[in-house]
């Protein structure tokens, strides 16, 4: 992809969900995601939905080990990855999730750790497929896919 500089007047984009984190506690741009897993035939296998911290300095999402069940993912065979963070290094289990942004089903690689509290939902194949935009002083967090 070439990026140029923009000369032809103002850009706009479309951004089709909003959602305020003002409500939160520590005003955090906190969002509920529903998840699936679904067999090689597109069978649903489990489902689930949790509250994710949007964290733009995450490298990829990380959810709590727990949420592996609900999802019927074993963990067990998933490959271990060595994953950095403020909290240095700590170990993840590596595994696929479809989940449900801004009207459309996205593949996610997520990482899943033991006791992983906030949960973040990271750049890797989320912000590829959407447009993030956090308005701070509004608390505000508009979002729309690609």
């Amino acid at each position: 992809m070439i990026l140029s500089p923009i000369t032809s007047g103002p850009t706009t984009f479309s951004l089709t969900h909003n959602g305020s984190y003002a409500g939160r506690r520590n005003r955090r741009p906190e969002v509920e995601v529903d998840m699936a897993t679904v067999t090689a035939s597109s069978v649903l296998r489990g489902a689930l939905r949790t509250t994710l911290l949007v964290d733009s300095g995450a490298d990829c999402t990380l959810l709590h080990e727990a949420h592996a069940r609900p999802l019927r993912i074993d963990l067990s065979q998933c490959p271990v990855e060595p994953m950095g963070g403020i909290g240095g290094q700590i170990p993840v289990r590596l595994s696929r999730v479809l989940m449900y942004l801004c009207g459309r089903w996205v593949s996610v690689e997520v990482g899943f750790a033991p006791n992983q509290r906030p949960q973040l939902l990271g750049r890797a194949d989320v912000f590829d497929n959407l447009l993030i935009a956090f308005l701070h002083q509004t608390n505000d967090l508009y979002a729309a896919t690609v």
